[in-house]
């Protein structure tokens, strides 16, 4: 045996390692099928093919020991080796999140890996040791010559094995989803506009006939990166081309402070589901996690229906604090110094006498939360950095114990109650955050069922530690005139539909948010129907709080539009990854620029989103609701052009 490097072995080794991944995620993600491993996995084989044929006439077309040769030899061979390495951090977010990796996510962390190497190791377990073992093991293998008959066939045959699981992946995993038939059906008249010659559209129709089509040829490890990226975002172009933006923003400036001023209290918590809450569940199996925040519920406003703007937390802040969306792309633009060009509502309340604090035990370092808080207006900030005690335990990654934040958020607002200020605080808990660590429970996270019972843990932890909080205040008198709000930042997926987390959610786990108002200003208790948006926040407490601005918020206040949104969108944290949109009559559109198929749920009938009504040909009414969000989505971004700064300050 003698190690011979080779970029013919190394570009074999890299087929063999796509398809080895490619063959496992069946067992994963029933979206998967058989067909989706067969078309996905023969496209990548064939973009390897490709490279090898081109590695092959550059070969043959450059003189023999020039520099030519030995550039050429040494570019294929790393670009052999590259595959193999973006193959395995396609598995591992594949397998940690049901998310399939693109360039945008690839410079996300690489740009972040200082912030997000304690999240990666703490995701290490067999399944992605096991993807380690393929990704290196194969090469090595490939560029062994064994002299020995029946190790030189065993050898061979290793290779031989895994690539043959594609066409076998068929057979194995076969596509019952729809009798394996296209769930395809184009307008008549678009057919025959195609047959008679008049191509003038064709580009649209081709789009058109990807955007419902199930997606399998351009799912494949190298093409879902290149041509299925790519198409996905043209899908969404010719989409939006001829949708113009609306104007739904002018920034807001408080006219004069109210007579009688009321406290005002957000406590966001962080990956909170709806159905996380026993108030939003259907009343059957365990006993409610949540025993402290349905009694709230019972004597305050519930929002039956309110979504989250973009699944991350630092996005997320935008919509909760400044009333927009924050920009559509993954970096955390909002957080550079004098970067959002937003009047958000701790402005607002600064500006008519309000002093402003926001409380976490998250470290102000992480995405740059700091210089976040001071661009939204707060003029008090308490972090991880802040807590003197060291006795408060570590949980998970990113937080400590979120009691470590009662005691100075209690003796902030009591500070200004004593100065006799009215006040604006806003607590942002991190035990529901992955890995679901909280004080008596702290269980490594290896699979989806394991990490939501950690995560009902850790509400009912959040639960507990918010008892505690109201506890407080209520015998320092400092609930007596105060609005508290309670929201998630957005909510938590655990594979109910292939996806883990939250940042490229798109069902209603990830992206359906628990909303509730509690306080003695509000009357009666009230169930808030309509489709509500964390956008809707800050104009409702301006209303409630009697603060009166001028300017344009997109939101509804909660307080006085009793029919909410006729229709919303929400986004994934990485770019061009999806967008949603949900209407007033209960549907709901999913299009994953390319991922995915298009598709469509009526949550009326279908609330965990079981049923695609694509099969019952429904697609040209869900590409006018895809007009729609495109025409929303423009109108968001408008925000942040020059030229609607300009015109939002006016």
């Amino acid at each position: 045996m003698v190690f011979s490097p080779s970029v013919l072995r190394a570009y074999l080794a890299a087929a063999a390692v796509i398809a080895a991944l490619l063959g496992a995620r069946p067992r994963y993600q029933v979206d998967w099928s058989g067909d989706v491993v067969l078309m996905a996995g023969m496209s990548d084989l064939l973009v390897i093919v490709l490279l090898v044929l081109l590695y092959t006439l550059i070969a043959k077309l450059v003189r023999a020991g020039s520099l030519a040769k030995r550039l050429n030899r040494l570019l294929h061979w790393g670009l052999a080796l590259g595959i193999i390495m973006f193959a395995g951090l396609a598995q591992a977010l594949f397998l940690k999140t049901g998310e399939t990796l693109n360039l945008d996510i690839l410079v996300f962390f690489l740009r972040r890996s200082h912030e997000l190497a304690e999240i990666a190791a703490g995701a290490m377990d067999h399944e992605l040791l096991w993807v380690l073992l393929i990704c290196v093991s194969l090469p090595l293998l490939a560029n062994m010559r064994f002299s020995h008959g029946v190790l030189a066939g065993m050898h061979g045959l290793m290779f031989a094995v895994p690539i043959g699981l594609i066409p076998a992946g068929y057979v194995l995993f076969p596509d019952t989803s729809n009798d394996g038939k296209l769930d395809i059906v184009l307008p008549e008249h678009s057919q025959k506009i195609l047959y008679r010659g008049q191509y003038e559209a064709l580009t649209d129709y081709q789009l058109g006939w990807n955007l419902v089509s199930p997606m399998r040829w351009q799912r494949g490890i190298l093409t879902g990166l290149s041509l299925g990226s790519s198409l996905g975002i043209a899908q969404y172009q010719a989409i939006a081309k001829n949708e113009a933006a609306q104007l739904l923003y002018v920034r807001p400036h408080a006219a004069l402070p109210p007579e009688k001023p009321i406290n005002i209290l957000f406590l966001l918590l962080e990956s909170m589901r709806h159905d996380a809450l026993g108030a939003y569940g259907d009343g059957a199996g365990a006993p409610s996690n949540t025993p402290f925040l349905d009694e709230l519920v019972r004597g305050g406003w519930q929002v039956e229906r309110a979504y989250t703007t973009i699944p991350h937390t630092s996005k997320a802040l935008v919509g909760i604090y400044c009333g927009t969306f924050p920009r559509f792309e993954t970096n955390i633009l909002e957080a550079l110094p004098d970067n959002l060009p937003l009047t958000c509502l701790p402005h607002l309340l600064a500006s008519v006498g309000y002093s402003t604090a926001h409380f976490q035990t998250a470290p102000a370092s992480f995405e740059a939360r700091d210089q976040f808080l001071r661009n939204v207006g707060f003029g008090s900030q308490f972090t991880q950095e802040s807590i003197t005690e060291k006795t408060w335990a570590q949980l998970g990654y990113l937080g400590v114990d979120d009691r470590a934040m009662i005691a100075p958020a209690l003796d902030w607002m009591k500070q200004q109650a004593v100065a006799g200020k009215p006040f604006f605080a806003s607590l942002l808990t991190i035990a529901t955050h992955h890995p679901y660590v909280s004080p008596g429970h702290i269980v490594p996270v290896h699979d989806a069922a394991q990490a939501k019972l950690g995560y009902l843990k850790a509400v009912k932890y959040t639960d507990a530690m918010l008892r505690e909080l109201f506890a407080e205040m209520r015998k320092q008198g400092l609930l007596d005139n105060t609005l508290v709000v309670i929201t998630g930042d957005h909510g938590e997926a655990f594979a109910e539909h292939g996806q883990i987390a939250h940042n490229g959610s798109s069902y209603e786990e990830g992206i359906r948010v628990p909303l509730i108002l509690h306080g003695p200003m509000l009357g009666e208790p009230r169930m808030i129907v309509g489709l509500r948006q964390h956008t809707d926040i800050m104009p409702t407490v301006l209303d409630i709080a009697d603060i009166k601005y001028s300017g344009v918020l997109p939101g509804k206040s909660l307080n006085t539009d009793f029919a909410g949104h006729t229709d919303l969108i929400t986004a994934c944290f990485y770019q061009d990854y999806c967008l949603n949109h949900l209407s007033a009559d209960g549907k709901k559109v999913l299009f994953f620029y390319g991922k995915r198929a298009l598709q469509m749920y009526d949550l009326n009938v279908d609330p965990k989103e079981t049923n695609n009504l694509l099969s019952e040909s429904r697609q040209e009414d869900a590409k006018e609701r895809l007009h729609v969000a495109a025409r929303i989505k423009k109108s968001f971004e408008a925000v942040y052009r020059p030229v609607s700064r300009a015109m939002a300050n006016r």
